[in-house]
């Protein structure tokens, strides 16, 4: 009954043509991006890979409560969390939906200009899940090609189309095997 109903709140909320006003929590989550990407953009004497360890911090910052918690399920000792924690990207890269969230954030701050709106964090959550996972996933372009990009980057395989007329054949490809 809990999986039905939070299948069927999800598809009426997509599909309702109704908007729905920006929480707070995500107009705070486009500040702070906003910020950091202006703040990666002026830094002209640091090099890709020193900005991607920095957007790692970022990235990092933003998970702590997620990770703690998670910790404590698990019943991580605090040293072994801390142990963990000194590598964690060795871990993170290989999650299908994480690894590849935190690779669409890179893509997004080491993109000099870009600019964030409030839709950006539900485009990354849910299409980091959806290309972590699934066989194909039809969006629109602007977050594909960021997503096909971080896809590339990790070495993973997953058809990302703009249009469900371009899913037909691949779809039909696989009924028929």
């Amino acid at each position: 009954m809990q999986s039905l109903t939070y299948a069927s709140t999800m598809i009426a909320v997509m599909l309702d043509p109704e908007q729905i006003p920006p929480t707070t929590a995500a107009v705070g989550w486009v500040a702070v991006n906003q910020r950091f990407s202006n703040w990666l953009d002026s830094e002209t004497r640091r090099t890709a890979d020193q900005k991607r360890k920095s957007v790692d911090v970022l990235f990092m910052q933003d998970m702590r409560a997620e990770i703690a918690e998670e910790a404590y399920k698990a019943g991580l000792t605090p040293e072994e969390l801390a142990h963990w924690l000194s590598s964690p990207f060795l871990d993170i890269r290989d999650m299908p939906a994480l690894g590849l969230y935190r690779e669409m954030l890179q893509q997004r701050h080491l993109n000099v200009g870009t600019t964030w709106r409030p839709n950006d964090l539900t485009d990354i959550v849910y299409l980091s899940c959806a290309m972590g996972y699934a066989d194909v996933v039809i969006a629109e372009r602007h977050m594909t090609a960021i997503g096909s990009q971080s896809l590339r980057r990790l070495g993973r395989r997953t058809s990302v189309l703009h249009s469900l007329r371009e899913a037909i054949p691949i779809i039909e490809a696989r009924i028929c095997r």
